[in-house]
């Protein structure tokens, strides 16, 4: 019984390594301002053409309210990036519009979090698993 109940664990372990994997990162950087949308939803308007894009975060990532501006926290309550900030978000187009983040997230240095949120972090590398 013992060696059947290690091998039921091997084959979950090994499905779940196998799924996890299956997701890939596009590599694709986008550079834009996050400025709230109706509803209390940061979108980002591209640096190169003004056309708004929206973001889905990565898994564990909210947004939360500080203040007057919304931002964006990790899964450990760190703000990340914010309401008026220009960043640069790794990942890739999933759908026209639609920016999925899956890399990097950096705040360009003088912009938002990088200078009066208390607590930010300048840049946040994000790994997907």
């Amino acid at each position: 019984m013992k060696v059947s109940c290690l091998l039921l664990i091997a084959v979950v372990v090994q499905l779940f390594a196998v799924g996890a994997c299956a997701q890939a990162c596009p590599a694709a950087l986008f550079t834009g301002q996050l400025v709230e949308q109706e509803g209390g939803e940061l979108i980002a308007l591209d640096s190169a053409t003004g056309r708004p894009e929206r973001i889905i975060w990565p898994f564990g990532f909210r947004l939360t309210r500080e203040g007057e501006r919304l931002a964006v926290v990790d899964g450990l309550g760190r703000v990340v990036a914010g309401e008026g900030d220009t960043v640069q978000l790794g990942g890739g187009e999933r759908a026209s519009g639609v920016w999925v983040v899956c890399g990097t997230i950096e705040v360009v240095a003088g912009t938002g979090a990088s200078t009066g949120w208390p607590g930010a972090l300048a840049t946040y590398a994000h790994a997907v698993l």
